[in-house]
Parts: structure tokens; C-alpha cells; sequence
């Protein structure tokens, strides 16, 4: 089906604009819909939005301010804002957003509502009680949108979900954007000389992992990993860790990294904007997730030409297709890990064969044409 500009306004919702991997999804769908003739309306329900200045600057943009955590008086601020603007068709990130956006509507048939995941295994109990109460707001008109197969089985076992209305469209990268060549050529030469700066010595293999720290990212189980690895002196990488998190976090990190006497080979940058210069330097992309469904941080690694290691978690087998591509690894298991990463960089890996079959299977423009077909369904 070929889709042209919509004369049909819609509604992007999502909780806010953190640093992450679906709100860079939600950005780039919003992006790029803007630029194909799209009317995309963004409606924020918080005002920590550190990467709002990313969004197209033609936007109409909403920020409803929650006065506490639940505040169900914001559904009905939300449908103020969607009848104003002649709203027909609610776009809404993860099932929060969809609960407080659908409930003022669940007797309203004009308007069509979307909802894109991007979870899987729930983190605690509330946060299971809690989707097991919004997903069951979900109509039969409705529609529902995975980002990978393990995810919709996921949600038909774990919640006992199944809908027919349901579609899978997997994550997409800008292969424009994340390239080697686009990396050289954009960025200054200062950030290009961060290794030097970390005190990595020429020829010393690198390996960088993406991603807020947490429990959940499974940062202490890498440290852990890099511990095993420095034992058996086959090989003696650097882990650099790109991401912010809570003070606590990384005060546990810190010290475990002393702990195992690894200061010299672990790297804490604190959240960054731009991360292609680690990239375009780095032996490998390494992820221990405890808890992922499809990454975006791993799919930019796979487009800068970067071979992954990943723990087998969510969409993970799905994610990395052939042995080129990298190996996957079990969740909390220190040797696997480490015996993953010293696989890795004992192998060699063809950088152009990686990014071509990214480019083939999880471009960013793939991904819209994938978003085009449903919203105009």
C-alpha cells in the first residue's frame, strides 16, 4: 500500500523525552512522518525532557505537566488537547501513555487509537499488576504494535494478551546518520582523541556498552565479565561505559572497578549526546541486559560496521541474524560473558558485510515505511 501525505492529524504521546531507546524511536518516527507530509502532534505528559531539542522544529508540541507520578486528571487534559486539534488517529508509546490517553475515549469510536511497545519482561510486581491493568483497555479497534516476535509472545504468555489487530515492525536506525564515513566527516577532532584521553594505549582492544546504569543494563555483571577476562590474560580489553544513571549506581560501580583493581581499564563518560566517535573506535558492542527487548544501542553499533556480543534477552537471536554479526551470551553469567567477548575479539569481522546487512534489515526507512502501512490502514 502506498501512502500519501495525510491531510489527517495525529497524535504522538509519550511520557517524556529522557534519554532512551524509545524516545529516540519516538523522535525519529515523529522526524521523519513530519518530513512525508505527515501533521505529527506531540503531546509530552512531563517536562524532563532532555532530548525535546532533537524533535523537527516544525512540530506542534503539548507538555502537560503531571502534578504526582498517576495523575488521572491528565487523561482528561490530554482529550482537551486531541479535540482541539482535530484529532483522529493517537499514536501512544508504551502502555502508560495509552491508559491515561484512551481512558476519556473508551466509549468514543472516531478516534483510532495505536499502541507501540517497547518492554517486555516487567521490572518488579507493580510494574506487571500495573500493565496487566492498562493493556486491558486495549479495543478491539485498536491497534497494537510489537517491535519484535519475542516480544508479542511475550505479552501473550506473561499477560495473557492476544490481539488481532496486532503488528510487528522491528526498530530502525539512521544508516545515514551512523556511519563510519558520516562520523569522520562530522565530528571534531577533539572527541576523535578520546582514547588518548582515557589512557588507552595504541593497539589495546576496546569494548563499549550504551545505556543508562542500572540493575537492568546489567553493568555489574560486565564489570564482573572484564574481571574474568583480565584472569585468563588472553585478553585485556578496556570497557568504556556510555551512560548516566543515579549517583548510587554509579558509586557501586566505581567501586567494584577498584575493588578488582581495573581502574585502568574501565571508562565512565556520563550520559552523551553524540556516541558514534566511541563507536567508530571500538573493537565491539557489548550489552548485559537482564531485561531488553530490542536494541536501539546495539542496532547503531551494527551500523557503524561494530561486531556485538549480547545477552540472549528479548529480541536478541532476532537482532543478530549471522555470525558475522556477533554472539549472544546468557543473561548473569559471568563466564558466558566473558567467554562471548574474548570470541569477539579473537574473531574477524567484516565491518562492510555488518553494516550492509543492517542497512537491508533494520534501516530507519524500513522501519517508517512499516509505521506508513498501519497509520494509513
Amino acid at each position: 500500500m502506498v501512502l500519501k501525505a495525510s491531510n489527517e492529524n495525529v497524535a504522538f504521546v509519550i511520557h517524556s523525552l529522557k534519554i532512551g531507546g524509545s524516545e529516540k524511536f519516538f523522535i525519529n518516527v515523529v522526524n521523519y512522518l513530519q518530513n512525508e507530509g505527515y501533521k505529527p502532534l506531540v503531546i509530552l505528559l512531563g517536562d524532563n525532557n532532555p532530548l525535546i531539542n532533537e524533535l523537527n522544529q516544525q512540530l506542534k508540541i503539548v507538555i502537560l505537566n503531571r502534578k504526582f507520578k498517576y495523575d488521572l486528571g491528565l487523561a482528561f487534559r490530554i482529550k482537551e488537547v486531541i479535540e482541539a486539534n482535530n484529532i483522529v488517529k493517537v499514536f501512544c508509546v508504551e502502555p502508560f501513555s495509552f491508559f491515561l490517553a484512551k481512558l476519556p475515549f473508551v466509549f468514543n469510536k472516531d478516534v483510532q487509537f495505536y499502541l507501540s511497545l517497547h518492554h517486555s519482561l516487567p521490572i518488579g510486581w507493580k510494574k506487571y499488576l500495573l500493565d496487566m491493568l492498562f493493556v486491558r483497555l486495549i479495543g478491539p479497534r485498536d491497534i497494537v504494535i510489537y517491535i519484535c516476535n519475542y516480544q508479542k509472545e511475550c505479552f501473550r504468555k506473561l499477560y495473557f494478551f492476544k490481539h488481532s489487530q496486532a503488528y510487528v515492525v522491528y526498530n530502525g536506525v539512521n544508516t545515514d546518520f551512523f556511519s563510519p564515513s558520516k562520523a569522520i566527516e562530522t565530528i571534531n577532532a577533539e572527541k576523535l582523541s578520546w582514547k588518548v584521553d582515557a589512557g588507552i594505549r595504541p593497539g589495546e582492544p576496546v569494548l563499549v556498552m550504551i545505556g543508562r546504569l542500572s540493575k537492568e543494563k546489567g553493568q555489574v555483571h560486565a564489570i564482573h565479565a572484564l574481571k574474568a577476562l583480565h584472569m585468563r590474560h588472553t585478553e585485556m580489553p578496556h570497557l568504556v561505559i556510555v551512560g548516566g544513571g543515579t549517583p548510587a549506581m554509579e558509586k557501586r560501580l566505581r567501586q567494584l572497578v577498584v575493588q578488582f583493581g581495573l581502574h585502568r581499564y574501565v571508562h565512565f563518560t556520563g550520559p552523551q549526546f553524540e556516541i558514534r566517535h566511541y563507536l567508530l573506535q571500538a573493537d565491539g558492542f557489548v550489552m548485559t541486559s537482564l531485561s531488553e527487548t530490542f536494541s536501539i544501542a546495539a542496532l547503531e553499533a551494527l551500523s557503524m560496521g561494530i561486531p556485538c556480543a549480547v545477552t540472549r534477552i528479548g529480541g536478541a537471536a532476532e537482532l543478530l541474524t549471522d555470525d558475522e554479526s556477533g554472539i549472544l551470551c546468557e543473561p548473569g553469567n559471568i563466564q558466558s560473558i566473558a567467554t562471548a567477548w574474548e570470541q569477539l575479539l579473537k574473531r574477524k569481522h567484516n565491518e562492510e558485510v555488518i553494516r550492509a546487512t543492517t542497512i537491508q534489515k533494520f534501516s530507519i526507512h524500513q522501519m517508517i515505511n512499516g509505521y506508513k502501512k498501519i497509520l494509513s490502514s
